[in-house]
């Protein structure tokens, strides 16, 4: 059977207007990102061109003795670019909204999923905040882990998080590596994996990403994420995938394009399905297994949607609730931390196996 079940691209994607597939022009842009840099490309298009006067960012920083995601207003270049890469952690977004009612002038939002929702909800509520929201530019997400997760992986590499003045969840090419810099100027890389391993296992899942059913940001006015494309492995550039949801936002793409600040093409919406397949089965299809089995795990996982689970789905929720319910407990979270990587992999293996088709 192929994949998309009988439904139509918007089921899996949100309402849309046009897909593409590419990367940000500027090397410099590219250099720190997680994905092709196409967020950082569009904000700083977007800025310099005098559509907003800055864009709500958020990044990881050092703040009293431990790393802390930071959101601010960017409104230059290089502060664009401080913003780079991924953020795995769970944090709050709604606070700093709220305080963009009091700004002057229009500005974007970078968030997840289930922050822009929240934007929107927001936006209904005090409309003195839409005038100021000119674009939201979402992040694809699998789901947010507890940073409890994060503190564990620190401490099994022997890093203080005291001792660390810059970090990067991932940078460089398909998996990445992860990046600390520590005060003494000492430099420390490992690859990303040694802690995707652990949020592969869903361990600290916060729990409101059990009951998400939006991976593709569906209340953006843009969308952006990696391609997770088989033939996309062994290219020197890292890809992104990115769609637009009005017709203004594709018209931003194309003239970027246009001038190089992007480089790629305008794609069909199957090459986006494809190239998230694992996590858009989980939050549209798995999630109808999640809402069956919740509650042998003493869990609640609302769901009103179409989906009947399937006996993969009820397979892979019974894997995903699992890990999340013992990693309640850090004695059992310590354990797996303590078995070799390579025994996990199997394990890992047969969960994604259940949210393949």
């Amino acid at each position: 059977m192929a994949f998309g079940m009988g439904q139509p691209a918007e089921f899996w994607l949100g309402q849309f207007d046009q897909c593409f597939l590419g990367y940000a022009g500027d090397e410099e842009v590219r250099r720190g990102a997680a994905s092709g840099g196409a967020v950082s490309a569009v904000l700083i298009e977007l800025l310099e061109s005098g559509r907003i006067e800055g864009a709500l960012v958020s990044r990881l920083r050092p703040k009293n003795g431990r790393l802390e995601p930071e959101t601010w207003i960017a409104r230059s270049r290089e502060e664009i670019l401080s913003a780079q890469t991924s953020i795995y952690l769970d944090f709050p977004l709604v606070p700093h909204i709220l305080r963009m009612k009091e700004l002057a002038g229009r500005y974007a939002v970078v968030g997840l999923p289930c922050q822009l929702a929240a934007v929107r909800r927001l936006e209904r509520k005090h409309p003195e905040l839409a005038e100021r929201i000119a674009y939201r530019l979402g992040l694809l997400c699998g789901h947010a882990t507890k940073r409890r997760l994060l503190d564990r992986v620190l401490q099994k590499k022997g890093i203080p998080q005291d001792q660390i003045e810059d970090f990067a969840f991932r940078r460089g090419h398909w998996r990445g590596r992860t990046y600390v810099r520590l005060k003494d100027g000492r430099e420390i890389t490992f690859p990303f994996l040694h802690f995707g391993i652990y949020q592969n296992l869903w361990l600290y899942c916060a729990r409101r990403c059990l009951a998400c059913e939006d991976h593709f940001a569906e209340q953006s006015d843009m969308s952006f994420g990696d391609a997770w494309l088989p033939e996309l492995k062994s290219h020197p550039i890292k890809h992104s995938i990115f769609l637009s949801r009005t017709p203004e936002c594709s018209e931003l793409f194309h003239q970027m394009l246009a001038k190089g600040m992007l480089v790629g093409e305008k794609t069909d919406p199957f090459t986006l399905i494809r190239a998230q397949k694992r996590s858009l089965i989980y939050h549209k299809l798995n999630i109808a297994g999640r809402h069956r089995l919740a509650r042998l795990f003493g869990m609640r996982v609302p769901y009103d949607g179409p989906h009947r689970a399937r006996w993969n789905d009820l397979v892979g929720a019974f894997f995903f609730l699992l890990n999340v319910r013992l990693s309640r407990s850090d004695l059992w979270v310590d354990l797996v931390m303590r078995l070799p990587r390579p025994l996990l992999y199997p394990y890992i293996a047969a969960m994604k196996l259940t949210i393949n088709f």
